[in-house]
This record gives structure tokens, C-alpha cells and sequence, in this order.
């Protein structure tokens, strides 16, 4: 059988802009017909726990369960219990027509402003972050850089000159032995 998209969307004489809306109130008819066979109106306190759990649960969020919760709250408070015991209905709805109409006193369009400070700031300290990430940066490559300078300037042997350090030393002495052995020899050859 192929139902046409009124009828689809259609339920308990609420009719629901999409089929995910329909079926979440299908879904709550069910939850109402388990409740209603095991309610036991005679017990207002049941009652009244079975209300607030069902709040609680967040079990309820289409005009079709808000309807059998105002059912039950007139039940209850037919029953004796005192209307400040009975927890009002959420609604998970918006209402306010502004929202829907290009009022520029709007809602939605209050929201979108502080939205859009928020984004704001938030690019701003992104902004902020990264400006003083670059700085701290530049400063770390500036002191790298002048590490290495002092380095190679440097007369004391480091790792990064250390073997021409040692073969400078070792040729240095070499040609001083040659120069002292040199000498001898001649010191020799006049003695001799």
C-alpha cells in the first residue's frame, strides 16, 4: 500500500515536517501504549514517578507525547496531587516566529551575531597563537645561528673543528721536531 506524503508524515492528527519527525512520534505512540497498559491511575504517587522518570529519560519530545503528558498531569492533579509536585512539560521546540521572518530583532539572528563574536575571537587568539609562534621561532633560528657563528670563531677545539684542531697540533709539532732534530744535527756535525 503506498501512502501519499500527508498521510506518511501524519500522526495522532500532528502533521510533522519530515519522516524522521513522523517516525520519532510513531515510536512515542508506542511508548504511550506501553505506559497506558501498565499505569495504574488508582496510585497517584505511581503515577506521578512514572511522569517524572519519563521526563527524566527525556523519553518524550513530539507534540504527540507532550499531548498524553498534559493528559497525565490533569490526571494526577484530578488524582489529589498538588499541581507544584507536577514538573512542567519540556519542550525541545522552537516557537518564536522571528526566527522564521527576516525581523532583524530576531532570535536566529541574535544567535548568528553572538556566533559570529565568538568565531571571532576565536580566530583571534588563534591569530595571536600563531603570530607568537612564529616570534619565538624566529628568536630559537637568530640564537641557532649565532651558536654557530661564536663556534666557528672559536680557538678552543669543539666537535665541529676537532680534527683539524688535533692535525694543525700534530703538524705543528712534527715541524717542530723536524726544526729541533735539524738543529742537533748541526750541533753534531760541529762537534765531529
Amino acid at each position: 500500500m503506498i501512502m501519499n506524503d500527508k498521510t506518511s508524515l501524519t500522526v495522532e492528527g500532528f502533521a510533522f515536517p519530515s519522516e524522521a519527525d513522523a517516525e520519532l512520534a510513531r515510536q512515542e505512540t508506542q511508548k504511550i501504549e506501553y505506559l497506558e497498559k501498565r499505569m495504574n491511575y488508582k496510585l497517584p504517587e505511581n503515577m506521578l514517578a512514572v511522569y517524572n522518570k519519563v521526563l527524566e529519560n527525556k523519553l518524550i519530545r513530539t507534540p504527540v507525547g507532550w499531548n498524553y503528558l498534559r493528559n497525565m498531569q490533569t490526571r494526577m492533579t484530578e488524582a489529589g496531587i498538588k499541581p507544584e509536585q507536577i514538573q512542567p512539560i519540556p519542550l525541545f521546540g522552537v516557537f518564536d516566529p522571528r526566527i522564521y521572518n527576516d525581523d532583524k530583532s530576531g532570535v536566529a539572528k541574535q544567535k548568528i551575531k553572538s556566533n559570529r563574536k565568538r568565531e571571532k575571537t576565536a580566530l583571534e587568539k588563534i591569530r595571536f597563537r600563531f603570530q607568537a609562534a612564529v616570534v619565538v621561532i624566529v628568536i630559537l633560528l637568530v640564537l641557532a645561528a649565532a651558536m654557530f657563528v661564536i663556534l666557528l670563531q672559536s680557538d678552543h677545539p669543539t666537535i665541529v673543528n676537532y680534527e683539524k684542531a688535533i692535525l694543525d697540533k700534530y703538524a705543528s709539532w712534527e715541524q717542530e721536531l723536524t726544526e729541533r732534530e735539524q738543529v742537533l744535527r748541526e750541533k753534531e756535525s760541529e762537534y765531529r
